[in-house]
Order: structure tokens, then C-alpha cells, then sequence
């Protein structure tokens, strides 16, 4: 859509504020699901993913003893952010499915 708003002589002001809008939400599903790219340096502190605390809930599957009880109590993390990440995609598809 950028590409083809780009060659236009006078791109519409509603269709532009629509991609910029579309942009922004998609930004925020990004961030949702994969964090911040910026503080995905060494060092930065940044917010657990749903990636991240199925890492840490797998580790208990590759051991002798089983599940720790922290590894077990982090299972939950993962359904909870998913279930959050899941509404969230719902609400982006109701607000610009154009119906």
C-alpha cells in the first residue's frame, strides 16, 4: 500500500491517516509479541515475551527430575500473554476488517 500511495500525484489524507493507523497497531502487536527491538541489546532489562517464559517453563522437560515447582508456576505465564495477545489481535482485525 506504501508503494502504491507513494507513486500517486495527490495521495488522499484519509487513506494516508488509515496506513498510518494500520502501522501503529501493527507496531503495537510487534511490540505485544516480540518485545522491543531496542532493548534487545546485552544488558537491557526488558519485559518477559511469551517466548521467554516458555523458555524457561521447557527447561524443566530436559531434566532427570522433572519440573521444578517455579517451572511449573511459569506455565501459566505463557497462557495468560497468549490469551492477552489473542484478544489483542481479535480487536486489530475487528477495527480494520472494513465490515
Amino acid at each position: 500500500m506504501d508503494n502504491a500511495l507513494s507513486r500517486t500525484q495527490n495521495p488522499p489524507a484519509q487513506i494516508d491517516s488509515m496506513i498510518y493507523l494500520l502501522k501503529v497497531d501493527l507496531d503495537k502487536l510487534e511490540l505485544n509479541f516480540n518485545g522491543s527491538k531496542s532493548k534487545r541489546e546485552i544488558g537491557e532489562k526488558i519485559n518477559p515475551t511469551i517466548q521467554h517464559w516458555l523458555r524457561v517453563a521447557m527447561g524443566g522437560l530436559s531434566g532427570t527430575y522433572g519440573a521444578t515447582p517455579m517451572q511449573r508456576q511459569t506455565w501459566s505465564m505463557p497462557k495468560r500473554s497468549l490469551k492477552n495477545s489473542v484478544r489483542s489481535l481479535k480487536q486489530f482485525e475487528a477495527k480494520n476488517s472494513g465490515n
